[in-house]
């Protein structure tokens, strides 16, 4: 049996888990089972007794120098636990073998490091923390995750026999994503790359060497939240737990037939791509409006040949500004409810965001509204005019990198609005 291990870097550990602060930390796979017995072997000097967590997922055990680090540790892995498997998924520990959790015993310096054992009566996971002092809450939330997946995968294995394991950077995926602070920005990155077809098709994401994934680890959080999005999500997970317990393949076929219920990695790719479009609609921390969003709304702004009752000859297939159109002089060949189907849309846009983004898109939203109402060309233009000037003070502070924000004192309107 294999057991991982995580590089990390030397920072104060309880501090930056009171903050709920991630720092990125480099990660291997390495040592064996021979190992796991060691470290287990080794003589633990003054531990304190086992704590055991109430839900009977974490046991905690501690060195007397450790002691008052354990509630900080356990209240971090029970945080990072309910999201990975009540937010993902992912199944929760065996009843009866907790996660077990050993802080400064044995050992005093070192990674992170965790090993799944296993008795006759099944499989567990144990997280070991050398150097409470110096250790990393990625690397933390990384070994939790791998511990959660990985205890699921050989649980339903027969003793002795040999599994698939998990691509760390799947892996990796998922303890990003299970970090709630981080989904935004996590998707925007994503976003940005796919946007810009710099990330490959998903049938060669979804390989055991991934390259992109691994790279980015941003796009690995986005390919563990599209598993976390799809229904029946936690037979789902169970299915590829079976299957990678039983030795099977870890390639996009096989993703696809266990995600989408179709071992087309084409239908793969295609599911993929449209769920990120429909993602880039969704409030990740209401009050705020990420620089991508901002670049998005202009998208919005156009009518489409299929939003107006005109021939198509001549006319562009991409979408066209109001004044443009205007300019065509054929306002009634517009399909009646079109302007103010196309308001709402563009206050929908604005909503949960931050107040100057809300207020620039209801500007544009009252322009649709007067051309609904049959309002000449100058008010029209007047109105267009207003919200185009609001959209490029916004523009510019989006393209300085500036992510929009509603002071905390004035979101009481939007709190509430959130996704995976």
């Amino acid at each position: 049996m294999e057991a991982r291990g995580a590089t990390s870097v030397a920072l104060p550990i309880v501090p930056r888990l009171l903050c709920s602060l991630s720092a990125s930390g480099s990660v291997r796979i390495g040592s064996c089972a021979a190992l796991a017995a060691a470290l287990l072997a080794l003589p633990v000097r003054g531990a304190s007794p086992t704590v055991q967590l109430e839900s009977g997922s974490f046991r905690i055990k501690s060195s007397t120098a450790a002691a008052a680090d354990r509630a900080v540790v356990l209240q971090f892995a029970r945080r990072t636990q309910q999201a990975l498997c009540r937010e993902i998924g992912l199944p929760p520990p065996p009843r009866g073998a907790p996660i077990e959790i050993e802080l400064a015993c044995g050992l005093t310096n070192g990674p992170i490091d965790h090993v799944i054992l296993r008795d006759r009566q099944g499989a567990w996971g144990l997280i070991r923390i050398p150097d409470v002092a110096g250790a990393d809450p990625e690397t933390l939330r990384f070994a939790i995750a791998a511990v959660l997946l990985r205890t699921a995968v050989h649980g339903y294995a027969p003793a002795g026999a040999a599994v698939t394991e998990p691509p760390v950077w799947f892996v990796r995926g998922l303890a990003g994503h299970a970090a709630r602070e981080r989904r935004g920005a996590d998707f925007e990155a994503a976003y940005a790359l796919w946007s810009r077809a710099r990330l490959p098709a998903a049938q060669e994401l979804w390989q055991v060497r991934s390259d992109a994934a691994a790279a980015h680890p941003a796009v690995a959080a986005q390919m563990a939240a599209w598993c976390a999005a799809r229904d029946q999500r936690q037979r789902r997970w169970e299915a590829l737990c079976r299957h990678l317990a039983a030795g099977g393949a870890w390639n996009a076929a096989e993703i696809a037939r266990i995600w989408l219920d179709n071992a087309d990695a084409v239908a793969l790719d295609e599911h993929w791509d449209l769920w990120l479009a429909e993602r880039a609609r969704r409030i990740f921390d209401a009050g705020t409006t990420p620089p991508g969003v901002v670049r998005r709304f202009r998208a919005q702004l156009l009518l489409y040949p299929w939003e107006y009752d005109m021939p198509l000859c001549g006319k562009s297939l991409n979408g066209v500004p109001l004044t443009v159109w205007l300019s065509w002089r054929d306002r009634a060949a517009i399909r009646p409810g079109a302007a103010a189907s196309k308001a709402a849309a563009v206050r929908l846009w604005g909503a949960g965001r931050d107040v100057s983004f809300g207020a620039m898109a209801g500007r544009y939203a009252e322009a649709w509204e007067l051309l609904d109402r049959g309002a000449d060309d100058g008010e029209l233009a007047r109105a267009w005019a207003r919200a185009e000037d609001a959209r490029r003070g916004l523009e510019a502070r989006a393209a300085a990198g500036e992510t929009l924000r509603t002071p905390v004192t004035n979101r009481v309107a939007v709190v509430g609005v959130s996704g995976r």
